[in-house]
């Protein structure tokens, strides 16, 4: 049984992490969750039945000492929560962006080899049916030769760029640097061995 702890109990914890975790009850235990905003904690507390619920995540750390420590608050506090984690011997599974600069996403990375925990970012849309079926036909060679791709990233309501006082827009990069990873991870799986790249925005 896996002991998992959840940082950030914003719209994707509650719409998909606690739904999946419940489901895997008989693999998988949420031993504690953690979020700053009271209100949102105790709700989330209250409607999946998770006992311990706290505001510090140092706390959750020592008191709940759990095997993954799943972290969904915004990218700006990922580096800090995952080291402290990997530091107390806890795998990390970290929402995408990883970080916000490549020296944080360095500094976690030195935490887990220096610690031994695995680290891993959530690249969900790499398991989308769609996507798959589009790598197999180009890896299967039955679609003709690779030139290249482009990614469009589409949804009918987008919180985050609608509400303008959600986190994302105050990240380098705006919304752009909490969605653009998707289009980025999506290309690197067509892309065998990548050694160049060029990025340009406009």
């Amino acid at each position: 049984m896996i002991s998992v702890a959840i940082a950030g109990l914003g719209l994707i914890a509650a719409e998909k992490y606690l739904p999946i975790f419940k489901k895997l009850n008989s693999r998988a235990r949420i031993v504690g969750v953690c979020d700053l905003n009271e209100d949102i904690l105790r709700k989330v507390a209250t409607t999946w039945k998770v006992e311990n619920a706290y505001k510090d995540f140092s706390t959750v750390l020592s008191k709940q000492t759990p095997d993954l420590v799943v972290i969904c608050t915004p990218p700006t506090t990922h580096a800090r929560l995952a080291i402290e984690a990997m530091e107390k011997g806890a795998h990390v599974l970290v929402e995408k962006p990883m970080a916000v600069s490549i020296a944080e996403c360095d500094s976690m990375i030195d935490a887990a080899t220096r610690h031994g925990p695995k680290l891993g970012v959530m690249h969900n849309q790499l398991f989308n049916p769609a996507f798959e079926a589009a790598r197999q036909l180009v890896s299967s060679h039955s679609v003709g030769r690779f030139l290249g791709m482009r990614v469009f990233l589409a949804t009918s309501i987008d919180y985050m760029t609608s509400n303008p006082n959600h986190w994302a827009h105050k990240l380098p990069g705006g919304v752009v640097g909490e969605t653009g990873p998707h289009a980025v991870y999506l290309s690197l799986a067509f892309l065998n061995n990548i050694k160049d790249v060029q990025v340009r925005y406009k």
